[in-house]
């Protein structure tokens, strides 16, 4: 018997054994040909006969080496960006080792992403290979989304929620409930973990500020026409806009009217509103009477008003005159508003 090659060989491959050119052959394996091509370890006996009708018989025994079988380990399923590790169980070490996809040549390999992923073990003793592969599937981490609004300006609580379907939550604020309400400002983080086990997170930064609107206070209160009056706020902020067209804490104004500020401090803004009324000022008129007869020449103003200031003193509506010369009041209405006004006198005309 004439074999192809090496009587030895590794499980899964195959020999040619031929007998040589006779009348008749018979196998111990059944076959009756020249040439068969055998699997397995065994024995293999070939009775053959010449022409001559003579026989003669021989053998050969065939070995095949068992392929090595890597038995892989570990889990089947992880989340995005934590390694699946596998590894190799009952190493052995005449075996040399080679993972697909970069896994590296160690007992075990880290993998990241969804795939089947195969070892390759080659006996170093009989050169035969075996390899085994698994099947890894990778998860997408979650992705919470935080409701809420960022910052509040009455000083109050802000509720944030995270959105549902998550089996854990976890805020930093240590609550494991869906919704919290962020009380100071800062930065608000939550972990959520899926029902794979799979984690994603959010954060919203919360900005919380007792914020009071603007009060205007007048400098001048009532204001009567002609004196100008400055609207102020009666607190300090950040900027300030005025209907008037002000950019300052303040505005002076002059005519009546209904006048508005805008101030803002950071991200909260108020709005206040003043009504401006100016008081009309008196203008009063001066009556002389008998301006001929020093002795009994008067002056008298044509209008009541709250009170009177003449320049010679006097605090009366009206008063007598006997020398000539110039004559002036000052006139205070109800609103608190005054008014000038004077005469000549020239007694004995």
């Amino acid at each position: 018997i004439t074999p192809s090659g090496s009587t030895t060989f590794c499980q899964g491959g195959s020999l040619d054994l031929n007998a040589g050119a006779y009348s008749a052959y018979f196998w111990n394996t059944g076959e009756t040909v020249e040439n068969i091509t055998v699997y397995g370890s065994q024995n293999y006996c070939v009775t053959v006969t010449d022409a001559n009708g003579c026989t003669a018989a021989t053998c050969v025994f065939v070995t095949v080496n068992a392929n090595p079988v890597p038995v892989i380990t570990g889990n089947t399923t992880g989340c995005q960006g934590n390694a699946v590790i596998l590894s190799l169980v009952g190493i052995n070490p005449t075996y040399s080792y080679s993972w697909s996809n970069g896994g590296g040549t160690n007992s075990s390999a880290s993998f990241y992403s969804t795939g089947t992923y195969c070892v390759t073990a080659i006996d170093n003793t009989d050169g035969c290979i075996g390899y085994s592969c698994q099947q890894i599937t990778v998860y997408q981490n979650p992705t919470p989304v935080i409701s809420g609004a960022s910052f509040n300006c009455t000083g109050g609580a802000i509720a944030l929620s995270c959105n549902p379907g998550f089996a854990i939550y976890h805020w930093s604020t240590g609550s494991h409930l869906q919704m919290i309400n962020a009380t100071t400002s800062g930065t608000y983080s939550v972990t959520v973990t899926d029902y794979i086990g799979c984690r994603g997170v959010a954060s919203q930064t919360e900005s919380i500020h007792s914020f009071q609107s603007p009060v205007i206070v007048p400098s001048v209160t009532p204001s009567c026409s002609g004196t100008p009056t400055t609207l102020s706020t009666s607190a300090t902020y950040g900027s300030y806009i005025w209907s008037s067209g002000s950019t300052s804490q303040s505005t002076t104004l002059t005519s009546s009217g209904t006048y508005y500020v805008t101030a803002t401090t950071g991200l909260c803004s108020g709005v206040s509103h003043y009504t401006l009324n100016f008081n009309s000022v008196p203008v009063p008129t001066l009556v002389l009477h008998n301006a001929c007869d020093s002795s009994s020449s008067t002056i008298t103003i044509g209008s009541t008003y709250a009170s009177y200031n003449w320049n010679t003193g006097a605090t009366t509506q009206g008063i007598s005159v006997n020398t000539s010369g110039t004559y002036s009041v000052t006139v205070t209405n109800s609103n608190g508003c005054t008014g000038t006004a004077s005469i000549v006198v020239n007694s004995n005309c």
